[in-house]
């Protein structure tokens, strides 16, 4: 009996599962961050491919999102598929 109870014990002693620890905030300090290297004379080009599977509606905040980037040799491809037809856009 002395050892199911231990074990009893044990488990009832133990945080529950998903139980996660959180640290508390600290402020950030952007100063003692590294500066952003600047970029070569001629940068690599870049090419992204953004497939939209029936999620058309986010596709205007998925290209604001790549050009707020600020980089200088950027192309974008966007690939629409509509589920029900299977027809692609481009």
């Amino acid at each position: 009996m002395r050892g199911r109870a231990r074990i009893l014990r044990r488990l009832w002693l133990r945080p529950p599962m998903w139980t996660y620890e959180q640290h508390p905030p600290r402020a950030l300090d952007l100063e003692s961050l590294p500066s952003v290297p600047a970029l070569p004379a001629q940068p690599p080009r870049i090419a992204i491919v953004t497939p939209s599977f029936n999620q058309g509606q986010f596709l205007r905040a998925t290209i604001d999102s790549v050009l707020d980037q600020n980089y200088p040799t950027l192309f974008i491809t966007c690939r629409m598929v509509d589920r029900t037809t299977g027809r692609s856009k481009y």
